[in-house]
């Protein structure tokens, strides 16, 4: 079992290579606000988020609500982590969601409550399984600031970043999709869509394949 460990809060950096879009400094945003906050990682090299588990797959059926309540980015162990938005940590360490230490499901994490605001309601970023934390509870950080390192703590099986977003309360019950409000790398962009039955219900477990009509690049996603 990897065991976690702090180290001192390293200053405020930004790297030349960090993509920084609309930086959330003005309060008050509308509902359909969105691309608001950076990435978590350096893009000198661009991590995807896992096409099996992006927000609301139901192929984890480890939170209550029994889908993806987040978007999981495979950065190799001991990637750097940086915060997606200003704002202040809530949580930093075991526990987040339970008492249950080392064996939370969220592992070695950091909450971070930003200065962002949306449609009146604020807004909360989740950083799970990391291996190492670069902050404490209390401190307050900048967008592009070091956060922690990718590891393997809680529920994986492998080295990955399980990042959430949420808006109104930190809850597990009030998250929203991730790459809604994270900038997109560099020369892409977000396509986002629900499968749903003819009765209005939501289709589960369906592969969904999507083909440039331009270049024929394909993309797999699962619902």
């Amino acid at each position: 079992t990897p065991t976690a460990s702090r180290t001192p809060k390293a200053s405020p950096t930004v790297t030349a290579t960090q993509y920084i879009l609309n930086p959330n400094t003005t309060p008050g945003l509308s509902p359909y606000s969105h691309f608001i906050f950076g990435r978590p990682f350096n893009n000198s090299q661009p991590i995807w988020p896992s096409a099996d588990f992006r927000y609301g797959s139901s192929t984890n059926r480890s939170s209550e609500s029994g889908i993806h309540t987040g978007l999981d980015l495979l950065g190799d162990y001991g990637t750097q982590v940086y915060a997606i938005g200003s704002g202040e940590v809530l949580w930093e360490g075991y526990g987040i969601e339970s008492n249950l230490g080392p064996d939370n499901p969220y592992g070695v994490a950091v909450t971070i409550k930003h200065d962002a605001i949306i449609n009146k309601m604020n807004v909360y970023s989740i950083y799970a399984h990391l291996s190492v934390t670069h902050v404490v509870k209390g401190d307050l950080v900048s967008q592009g600031d070091l956060i922690g390192e990718v590891g393997l703590t809680g529920n994986t099986s492998g080295p990955h970043l399980h990042l959430e977003v949420r808006l109104g309360d930190d809850s597990e019950f009030m998250t929203r999709n991730p790459e809604l409000y994270l900038s997109p790398l560099p020369g892409n962009g977000v396509l986002a869509a629900r499968l749903l039955n003819s009765d209005g219900s939501i289709l589960h477990n369906q592969e969904v394949v999507i083909e440039s009509l331009a270049d024929r690049q394909i993309w797999t996603a699962s619902s």
